[in-house]
């Protein structure tokens, strides 16, 4: 079993990052569809669109310099500032299966944290999704009908929770321009959480007239809700499983050697003798 993953794919002399950018840094179910598509509707953000998405075209693997030099393109295709929008699984897939590690190669990104404050409802509704198909309001689904399994929805929940712990610790290290949006304060006012993003990149705000996402919408709804109170009544009943418990860390090739070290430098074990 390899111990390490491919080789660091680093920018190479002359690789010029797009000045002025953004990226949409989200999580499933949180909104970013409806975000994201007013944002393009504005026609000063660009279209932050899921670049890296394994259905993308530029999410298609080839040499690295000429991989980021198409994302940057169709980034920056429909005019303004490069824009994308990311979710962990896109990174966690450049860097361990291509050695590509995303924000080094676009290390000048503002970046919109985007996420929800009641994560059961949001675990639920991916839940949903994942099983229907159905993505937005417009698309009725096609894989089957929903099916309530406390299991699945509860590893959701785990999953949704490492993937949001994963933007702070980038956050905290990059130290980047950060604005934080809730999906809960403008639900019902989509504009407004539009407003603010485009405020935070120092664009003007969208049209008074600008039509709405109506194709998009809110999908939640009484099965939604039903499923975040039978999940927390079972939880109540059985326990929840501590899968959020700390992992333990994978095995160290040079942490077991200075193990081995230490033990070979201690005084020899003397058997106590019997009286």
């Amino acid at each position: 079993m390899a111990l390490h993953g491919p080789a660091p794919q680093t920018p190479p002399p002359g690789w010029r990052a797009p000045e002025r950018g953004y990226a949409v840094c989200s999580l499933p179910r949180s909104g970013s569809n409806l975000l994201c598509d007013l944002m393009s509707h504005s026609g000063q953000a660009g279209s932050p669109a899921e670049l890296l998405h394994d259905n993308a075209k530029t999410a298609a693997a080839r040499p690295a310099a000429e991989w980021m030099a198409a994302l940057a393109a169709a980034g920056t295709r429909h005019g303004g500032p490069f824009a994308i929008k990311l979710f962990p699984e896109h990174l966690a897939r450049l860097e361990l299966k291509h050695g590509i590690r995303f924000f080094d190669w676009f290390p000048n990104l503002q970046l919109i944290l985007l996420r929800r404050r009641d994560l059961l409802a949001q675990a639920v509704s991916l839940a949903i999704a994942r099983q229907t198909g159905s993505w937005v309001k417009s698309n009725p689904g096609h894989h089957g009908e929903a099916r309530y399994d406390a299991g699945y929805i509860a590893g959701l929940l785990d999953r949704l929770v490492e993937w949001e712990a994963y933007w702070r610790r980038h956050i905290a290290v990059s130290g980047s321009a950060t604005l934080e949006l809730v999906y809960e304060d403008f639900e019902h006012d989509p504009p407004s959480g539009a407003n603010a993003a485009l405020a935070f990149l120092g664009l003007p705000p969208i049209p008074a007239d600008t039509a709405g996402s109506d194709w998009l919408g809110r999908q939640g709804g009484s099965l939604n809700q039903e499923w975040c109170a039978r999940f927390r009544a079972d939880m109540q009943r059985g326990g929840y499983l501590l899968r959020d418990r700390p992992r333990r860390a994978r095995p160290n090739p040079q942490t077991l050697l200075d193990w081995l070290r230490g033990r070979l430098t201690q005084p020899a074990f003397r058997l106590r003798r019997r009286d």
